[in-house]
Formats: C-alpha cells, structure tokens, sequence
C-alpha cells in the first residue's frame, strides 16, 4: 500500500493523492498538518469512485474512521484510489508548507490493521507546484490555464536618470 507525494500550488482548488494497493483491498484514510495549519488546506477527504454516478464516476466525501475500497469493476484499473483535499488560497507568503495523507489497510480477511503510508504534499506559494481542477479524475496534473498563484513579495528598484535623459 503507497501514499505519492506531490507538490501543489496555492491556486489549485484541490491536492489529489494517488493511493496504490491490490484490487478490493480496504484502506482508512487520515491527513495530519505538516508545516501548514488546518487553514491551509481541507482535513474533509473525498475519493473518485468511478461506478458512482450510473458509471460516469463522481467524488464522494469520505467519512473519517471508515474503509474505503480500492474499486473494482470495468471503469478502473483496480490498484489505484485517487483522494482529494482542498487547498485554500491566502495572501501570505507561506510557501512549502506540507500535510500528509495517510492509507491504513486492515491487513486481509484477518483484519488485522498493518502499518500505514503517508504521502506528504507541499503547498508551493511561489509561481510553481501542480494544478487539480474540480473535473481531474486522473490523478495527473491539470494544465494551468491562469499564471500559479505567486504571493511572493514584489521588488522594485529605484534607479537615478538625468533630468534630460
């Protein structure tokens, strides 16, 4: 069972995880601050189930303390579980702070919890890190289709010109 890590800019509405485990295998799911505060990003958890919504998939939320299953069926491959948190926006220059989600499986039909795995995101508040659109059911990073978000402070130089310049 596996955790990615993935680095997301401010601007992004969401942080989504790519959660690696065998078919029908159950995982508990728990993020924990980093470096960034719960007003950085979402502790409320939704995962992509892809036979939700009559087989159009659709994110469900994520009851905490409850299994989830990796899903099966004929609209996925089987081994992944994308999960999702949202990112908040600010306007401090707070860039690379961190959070972590992690996936607990309950170890087979024993149910017998086993370790979990984190994976750490880094919220990039300084015109880089990865973009999750609303609509990504990928897992993989939208194309921007704005600047990132770049709260970094401005600088401007003062220079000395002749009146007659």
């Amino acid at each position: 069972l596996t955790v990615n890590n993935l680095t997301v800019n401010e601007g992004s509405p969401y942080a989504v995880f790519t959660v690696t485990g065998a078919t029908d295998q159950f995982v508990k799911l728990t993020t924990a601050n980093g470096t960034a505060g719960s007003a950085d990003y979402g502790s409320a958890l939704q995962y992509f189930n892809p036979d939700a919504n009559n087989g159009a998939g659709a994110w469900v939320d994520y009851t905490a303390g409850d299994y989830v299953q990796i899903p099966e069926g004929p609209n996925h491959n089987g081994t992944t579980l994308l999960v999702r948190a949202t990112i908040a926006s600010d306007t401090a220059a707070d860039n690379g702070e961190t959070f972590t989600l992690t996936a607990t499986n309950t170890g087979g039909v024993a149910n017998v919890i086993s370790t979990g795995n984190a994976g750490i995101a880094t919220i990039k508040d300084d015109g880089t890190g990865s973009i999750f659109t609303a609509a990504n059911t990928t897992g993989n990073p939208d194309t921007p289709t704005a600047p990132l978000d770049d709260d970094r402070p401005l600088a401007v130089s003062s220079v000395t010109v002749n009146e007659g310049s």
